[in-house]
């Protein structure tokens, strides 16, 4: 059944975004989860899960945008803290931070990192908020000077947090304890090649 336009203002997706990330929590497998739990755990009738979303992949990925969108918004946040240093180096203790981030929101760990693709992860995140502003800023200025375009510092920007993530939740599945100086080290070679310094 095709979803409608989900209105996301409403008190009904609200709680159903609620129960769906409550279920993915809770479930072993995807797989699992069923649209009458999801329905049942938000208190709404079923024929309102199909009107906002219409399938169970659909609000899947919803909950996963959600839990991304408050990843980069604290990300952001850190990222403003400190606002010293180069573009690179803001970059790479961005996603150093990343990596504590991930080892310690256990939710995050499993509703992005064990459900989502890690191919293209964080590309459709938004960057409009007001958090933003700042990294925008630096991030115009670092490609002017790098000689390239924004759309591909962006994405050196992404491919640099993609592979630490994968770095991070790698050494999670292994249960090896990551210590501080060896993300630094895996950070900044990795990003020596996407944000060579001139």
């Amino acid at each position: 059944m095709k979803a409608l336009k989900a209105n996301h203002d409403t008190p009904t997706y609200s709680k159903l975004i609620k129960a769906m990330r409550a279920m993915m929590l809770q479930a072993d497998r995807f797989e699992d989860i069923r649209i009458t739990n999801v329905s049942e755990e938000a208190h709404v009738a079923q024929g309102s899960f199909y009107n906002h979303f219409g399938t169970l992949d659909a609000a899947r990925q919803a909950v996963i945008s959600r839990e991304e969108a408050e990843c980069w918004k604290k990300m952001l946040q850190y990222y403003n803290r400190i606002p010293i240093g180069t573009f690179s180096q803001k970059v790479q203790r961005l996603a150093v931070n990343l990596t504590v981030y991930i080892n310690t929101s256990s939710s995050f760990r499993k509703i992005v990192c064990e459900n989502a693709p890690w191919y293209g992860y964080f590309t459709e995140t938004d960057l409009s908020g007001s958090e933003s502003t700042q990294f925008h800023q630096d991030l115009k200025e670092y490609a002017k000077s790098a000689g390239i375009s924004q759309d591909q510092a962006m994405m050196n920007v992404h491919m640099l947090l993609t592979n630490t993530a994968r770095y991070a939740y790698k050494a999670l599945n292994k249960k090896i304890p990551l210590t501080l100086k060896e993300t630094q080290t895996y950070v900044r070679k990795t990003a020596s090649h996407l944000f060579p310094e001139k």
